[in-house]
């Protein structure tokens, strides 16, 4: 659903990302992807993003994000799949469990 800037109230947010129009000449037509500012790797994931957040992001061979990284500020990591009561080697740690059919649970 398309809003226009001025009925998209940010208030109440807590860091609300700042309005970024995108224009036709923005996108690549022939790869359907952005065409300035942002870079993707071989799966078609974005790997930087300085159009929008300037942040850069890793994946693991699954295509799942694993890295988030912004310039001065601690790097957001993701481990999948480890093994229940595992320990993912991380200090701080927000667990969601995932059932066959990919839902949260």
């Amino acid at each position: 659903m398309y809003r226009k800037s001025a009925n998209n109230d940010p208030g109440g947010q807590e860091n609300p990302l700042l309005y970024t129009p995108i224009e036709d000449s923005d996108i690549s037509r022939s790869t359907n992807r952005l065409a300035s500012n942002t870079t993707y790797d071989g799966a078609g994931n974005v790997t930087t993003d300085n159009k929008f957040r300037t942040m850069g992001f890793g994946y693991d061979a699954n295509g799942r994000k694993v890295k988030a990284t912004k310039t001065s500020v601690p790097d957001a990591l993701s481990v999948y799949d480890v093994p229940v009561g595992g320990n993912s080697g991380f200090a701080a740690t927000r667990k969601y469990y995932f059932d066959s059919l990919n839902r949260l649970q």
